[in-house]
């Protein structure tokens, strides 16, 4: 079994929070216990597989939006 490993990640610099912490480079030895902090800064928004999910799923979707536009990439020339 991993070891659990505790990471806080704000709501409104998701993208970036996760970025910083998957740049660690053993971090896929550990299982990850996210807090999800509120867009107010207010609190643990909340924690658990569930959050997990819904934090991956955020950035996927942000990364997603903020890199294409329509069926193109904004990376594109």
């Amino acid at each position: 079994m991993r070891p659990s490993k505790p990471v806080t990640v704000r709501r409104t610099l998701l993208k970036s929070d996760l970025l910083e912490i998957f740049e660690e480079p053993r971090i896929l030895e550990y299982k990850l216990d996210i807090t999800l902090i509120a867009q107010d800064g207010r609190g643990g928004e909340g924690k658990g597989s569930v959050v997990v999910r819904e934090v991956l799923t955020s950035f996927w979707n942000e990364c997603f939006s903020s890199l294409t536009v329509g069926k193109g990439s904004k990376c594109q020339a």
